[in-house]
């Protein structure tokens, strides 16, 4: 991979989903993260969830089994907008799922502001945007477009446990200044060839400070997993021994950093 020149997101996606890699590595979410997203629903049981970086449907069926919910899935790649139209048709046919692709203005001009009750960033999303600016910039167009009182729930990946030697391998960079610092480029490579991607690693104080930055109340920080993803996902056994970890490890040594902040209601 050049190191000169930051991947296209969207035709990036188009590739990893489209290749089918991305279901290889990430089969299924993890359970302490579907107890997390159903905590942060209306405590009502209806309303409107904006999955934002749906990707190809990661945790839209665990929201579509509530029926009260009207939900939105945004993602920037159309092959992942493709995928979940597919899987999903009957759904989106009732009314009951809507799909929006593009950059972030198509979606803020397809929903109405304050009009969404819960917001997941979830699974590293916020990482892919390039740029502390921008993604100050993202978290307050959501929280813009939710009610006062709703939730925005977001996990990120941790500087101190995530690509390591991709942190080093991109520091003349970020000495340079073409990077900021918690950025990297990398690649995942599968049977159609590699998938080059960018992405931002967060220390705790980082990911608290941008939440703040965006006009969310400072948030309290947990552990998205202790274990790497798919071994806190590769069996049950797997899913109780991260529980157990995320109640113990200290929050700095975790995999992700997980947050679940209010709009409030000033406004």
């Amino acid at each position: 991979m050049s190191l000169a020149v930051v991947p296209d997101l969207a035709a990036a996606y188009d590739h990893y989903y489209g290749s089918g890699l991305y279901d290889v590595r990430y089969p299924r979410p993890n359970q302490a993260m579907k107890q997390a997203i159903l905590a942060a629903l209306p405590p009502s049981g209806t309303g409107a969830v904006l999955d934002f970086g749906c990707g190809n449907g990661r945790y839209l069926p665990l929201l579509l089994t509530k029926p009260g919910l009207a939900v939105t899935g945004y993602d920037i790649s159309r092959a992942a907008i493709t995928t979940c139209g597919r899987l999903f048709r009957d759904h989106a046919a009732v009314g009951r799922l809507r799909l929006i692709c593009g950059e972030l203005p198509v979606l803020q001009g397809a929903l109405e502001p304050a009009s969404q009750d819960t917001v997941l960033l979830m699974f590293g999303v916020l990482g892919h945007v390039r740029g502390r600016a921008r993604r100050i910039a993202t978290l307050r167009a959501l929280r813009e477009m939710l009610r006062p009182g709703g939730r925005l729930l977001t996990t990120v990946p941790n500087r101190r446990r995530r690509f390591l030697a991709e942190q080093r391998h991109c520091a003349p960079l970020v000495e340079a200044g073409a990077l900021e610092p918690g950025d990297i480029l990398y690649r995942r490579d599968g049977a159609d060839g590699a998938v080059e991607l960018y992405y931002h690693l967060f220390t705790p104080s980082e990911f608290a400070d941008e939440l703040a930055a965006a006009g969310f109340v400072r948030p309290r920080l947990s552990a998205e997993s202790v274990l790497p993803e798919r071994g806190a996902i590769a069996s049950a056994a797997g899913g109780l021994f991260d529980g157990m970890l995320r109640r113990l490890c200290p929050l700095p040594l975790a995999y992700g950093f997980a947050a679940c902040v209010e709009r409030g209601t000033d406004g």
